[in-house]
């Protein structure tokens, strides 16, 4: 087995069931307690989060923001999580909306109709690697310490910034953190709804991704349109 450090930013996703939503009408704030992340178990990216992998970071950042799908603006930044502690099941937290914002009395409203219906969201972690362990054998990768940057309140795990309207702007604006991102998504979604392990997803990505932009066509623009689309809807019917 070989560690290894890498300090770019990743999401992972776990369904969670709201069961303690608290509104305080006075303070206009919500609260509701739950896991970020749960340790020992291989998730489909071919990850497995190691017991006390987020101990120093928390330690280090006792309080973190809370987005509305990994958007990271002032108008879709929702909350703060607090009270972070590690117990054997995972990461738990107790996050706080503000309800004085529209995007966290949208979040809110979804929570309370999930809750209604007994319906698992999403809550989706925001983070970067700073040691694992590597297993060529069976491929997969135990993530031993890492630094929580945010987590995120989502509905789906693959929840796109650049929808098929804007993907052929960004491809034609040449944004490369743009251009990364939607690259990203593509091979987060390859690994988690796929089953393509991180080697695998990467490598369809960057060869696959590249040949298509690299021709400049107006064929090649509406594939990676439709691409975008097909992820898009996939996510919706999981």
């Amino acid at each position: 087995m070989k560690t290894k450090i890498s300090q770019k930013i990743e999401h992972k996703r776990f369904e969670f069931e709201v069961r303690e939503l608290k509104m305080d009408e006075e303070s206009k704030r919500a609260t509701f307690t739950g896991y970020a992340s749960t340790f020992g178990n291989k998730d489909y990216g071919g990850d497995i989060v190691a017991s006390g992998a987020f101990a120093d970071s928390i330690k280090k950042n006792p309080t973190i923001m809370v987005l509305a799908d990994h958007t990271a603006t002032v108008k879709n930044q929702i909350g703060f999580g607090f009270d972070m502690s590690e117990d054997a099941k995972g990461l738990i937290t107790t996050t706080e909306i503000n309800l004085e914002k529209e995007s966290g009395r949208e979040a809110y409203a979804m929570l309370k109709h999930a809750k209604e219906r007994g319906y698992k969201v999403g809550l989706s972690i925001g983070y970067s690697v700073s040691d694992y362990e590597w297993d060529e054998k069976n491929r997969v990768r135990t993530i031993k310490s890492a630094d929580l940057w945010e987590y995120s309140v989502v509905i789906f795990p693959m929840n796109p910034k650049a929808t098929v309207t804007s993907v052929k702007s960004i491809l034609e604006s040449g944004e490369k953190d743009q251009i990364a991102e939607i690259k990203r998504r593509i091979e987060s979604h390859l690994r988690e709804e796929e089953g393509f392990s991180k080697f695998e997803a990467e490598g369809f990505v960057s060869k696959g991704f590249t040949a298509l932009c690299d021709t400049g066509s107006e064929e090649a623009t509406k594939a990676i349109e439709q691409m975008a689309l097909r992820i898009k809807s996939a996510s919706a019917n999981s």
